[in-house]
């Protein structure tokens, strides 16, 4: 107990942060969807801007590593590298995709994913204290704390994809064998999401997880299809849930850069 009240104590800023941040998804992902169809775009922006934190501090230590080992001192990438217009660009944009992907993949979750999530975010917190304790001998100081976000994203992200995938393989799923794939998206897509461009988005992306489950079920009933169209379907499958969980952790690091910067310690870091 006097580790849990010591843990909570230092990390009780990040552990709010992210609690509301998670709260607000959760509250608008529980939305009917014409309410959530207009916070769409404000929600959509704000939540990129968090997820901009920790993309382009990655950024920003890939940059150092560029400048630091591989590029000469006479090269005319260091001007272009040293700027960094063009990584805060790549970053923004990435950042606007990926939140793209969250919030159309959170209007989809069922209970199971949600408790995966919930579970990530306390997973989060504790891979950074590890990390941060084993890199502490190790790390320069000043690129210790961006590193152990990136490592506990990473982790994070691997986990989440693994958890997502099982739990589609473990659900049930329509039976789609010797069916056309245009009655497949019809009987299967929902109705009701609305004419709002969130509400394209849910389609979207509901009839990309319908296709993999079609040339899943499909390949597996008729062997005598080719090899591909398994490998294919898979490949849909596993895209569609680690982006999702990529996105999730993206958030996560985005946060708890976010805090580590607005409480000032981040004026320390070269990673700035």
């Amino acid at each position: 107990m006097r580790v849990l009240s010591s843990c909570l104590h230092k990390h009780w800023r990040l552990l709010l942060g992210t609690l509301v941040a998670a709260g607000v998804l959760v509250g608008w992902q529980l939305l009917p969807a014409g309410s959530a169809g207009m916070l769409f775009w404000p929600l959509w922006m704000a939540t990129a801007q968090v997820v901009f934190v920790g993309a382009l501090e990655s950024a920003k230590l890939r940059r150092h590593a560029w400048l630091g080992q591989y590029i000469k001192r006479e090269s005319p990438w260091r001007r272009l590298l040293g700027g960094g217009a063009f990584m805060a660009v790549r970053a923004q944009l990435t950042s606007i995709l990926l939140a793209l992907v969250l919030l159309v993949g959170l209007r989809r979750l069922n209970e199971v994913d949600m408790a995966l999530l919930l579970l990530a975010t306390g997973l989060f917190g504790a891979c950074q204290r590890r990390l941060n304790m084993q890199f502490w001998p190790h790390i320069i100081e000043a690129y210790r704390p961006a590193l152990v976000r990136r490592f506990s994203m990473l982790c994070i992200a691997a986990l989440l994809s693994l958890g997502f995938m099982l739990s589609r393989l473990w659900q049930p799923q329509p039976y789609l064998v010797d069916t056309a794939w245009q009655s497949v998206v019809q009987a299967h897509i929902p109705a009701d999401t609305g004419q709002t461009l969130l509400g394209s988005f849910e389609r979207l992306a509901s009839a990309f997880e319908l296709t993999g489950f079609w040339l899943m079920q499909n390949a597996l009933a008729r062997f005598d299809l080719n090899h591909g169209v398994a490998v294919l379907a898979w490949a849909i499958l596993l895209l569609m849930q680690a982006t999702l969980a990529w996105s999730f952790a993206r958030l996560l690091a985005g946060v708890a850069a976010l805090r580590h910067h607005v409480s000032g310690r981040g004026k320390r870091d070269i990673s700035r």
